[in-house]
């Protein structure tokens, strides 16, 4: 009869021996599998890239060797360590708190290592973003969710799993019991603390639109505005540039040198063949609060003075400037009253502004007639979503242009340190 007891017990702790030898097995593919998965949410590319391996055993062959040699070796040396040890007798750990952070570790050097190993298989080079981050802050609720998930999972590892002393400990008086009860409930207590306090600093750090003013303060914002411009909170406008080959000599040409040549009032030669005349503004978007920016509906001319031309006059030839031809709208000078507004003729295409950015307006002025003309620009716009319908900048800078007929235009070009008359 003590046969088949002896036959029951052996094939029981068989048994109980294959489903330990499974229980690994599994926890080691599910480490991979986070493993992987860890590499994904970095950044890294799952599907072979490159292949280091390959590439330098194709340069190296022979320190490829070596180093598989080395591998194998610190193999065999460490399962004849393991089953020198398991002939021991084995000590068992008593303190529940270091038994937890051994497993725990234990299992982040198994994350780790399987990072390094599938880099150095080739999978994927080094991530330039990081999905996981672009999805916390897209999608909140989901980046949280599964960063909650991976963190329970890194915690609660290592209290699931089974070791060789859980079975020392099965007979335990009820006084240890409730020790070991107690332990295990300030243990987790710590954890959940933990948990909790990254969750709050991962709060105040990614200020989700859900999570409340009282924990996520809104952030200051310092908008920087052009000094020269003009705002109104969402747009400012402001003068960048004009684009003229020529400019008039507002003083005797010989009173010029170098550092003093003309460059504030632009000259255009009716009939010429000269380059365009375009008033340039530059617009920024003060917007950050949506994600909708602003629409250009027109620029308009202000005229405040047109002077007629009576007499000659002179002009610097300065050289074609930078040409801007972006955004180009045009206005045509004929006779219109001064005081008023005039609209300009926009492109085809819709100018649009989005949150934060920066663009220009060209304003191509020409004329029918012979005149001197000031003027300044308007611009309308709106936003796409809220706000009023339209709103309007008047940038504060006065532009300046001549048209002048041949018969009064008197060409100059600076050469040898002083002014020489054309033709």
């Amino acid at each position: 009869m003590a046969k088949p007891s002896i036959l029951a017990a052996s094939s029981r702790s068989r048994v109980e021996i294959a489903a330990l030898q499974t229980q690994q097995l599994l926890g080691k593919f599910a480490s991979a599998f986070l493993g992987l998965g860890l590499t994904i949410f970095l950044g890294f590319d799952p599907l072979p890239a490159g292949g280091p391996i390959q590439a330098f055993w194709a340069d190296n062959r022979v320190a490829t060797l070596l180093l598989l040699v080395i591998i194998a070796v610190i193999g065999i040396a460490s399962y004849l360590i393991t089953r020198r040890r398991r002939k021991r007798p084995r000590t068992t750990v008593k303190n529940h708190v270091v038994r937890l952070l051994c497993t725990l570790s234990d299992s982040i050097i198994e994350i780790v290592i399987g990072c390094l190993a599938g880099l150095l298989l080739g999978i994927g080079n080094a991530p330039s973003t990081i999905p996981v981050l672009a999805l916390i802050r897209n999608r909140p609720p989901i980046g949280i969710g599964l960063g909650a998930i991976l963190l329970l999972v890194l915690i609660l590892a290592p209290l699931l799993t089974s070791s060789p002393d859980e079975s020392d400990e099965a007979e335990q008086p009820p006084e240890k019991s409730r020790v070991h009860t107690r332990l295990w409930l300030a243990t987790s207590t710590s954890l959940v603390t933990t948990a909790l306090l990254f969750s709050l600093i991962g709060l105040i750090t990614i200020r989700p639109s859900w999570c409340p003013t009282s924990i996520c303060p809104a952030p200051q914002y310092i908008v920087v505005t052009n000094p020269h411009g003009i705002n109104d909170g969402v747009m400012e406008s402001y003068y960048l540039a004009q684009q003229g080959d020529a400019f008039v000599m507002t003083q005797d040409p010989a009173t010029y040198t170098f550092s003093t040549l003309p460059g504030s009032i632009n000259a255009v030669e009716l009939g010429g063949a000269a380059q365009p005349y375009r008033a340039v503004i530059g617009i920024h978007s003060l917007q950050w609060n949506t994600r909708y920016g602003l629409i250009i509906d027109g620029v308009d001319v202000l005229l405040d003075q047109e002077t007629p031309i009576i007499g000659p006059v002179n002009v610097y030839l300065a050289g074609a400037s930078l040409s801007y031809d972006h955004n180009v709208s045009n206005f045509i000078y004929n006779d219109q009253a001064v005081h008023s507004n005039w609209p300009a003729k926009l492109p085809a295409s819709t100018i649009g502004l989005e949150v934060g950015g920066s663009d220009e307006l060209a304003i191509q002025v020409t004329s029918q007639v012979e005149v001197y003309l000031q003027f300044r620009l308007e611009v309308h716009y709106h936003q796409i979503v809220g706000g009023p319908l339209s709103r309007t900048l008047i940038v504060p800078h006065e532009f300046g242009v001549y048209f002048l007929a041949p018969a009064h235009w008197h060409p100059y070009t600076f050469s040898g340190g002083k002014m020489t008359p054309q033709g």
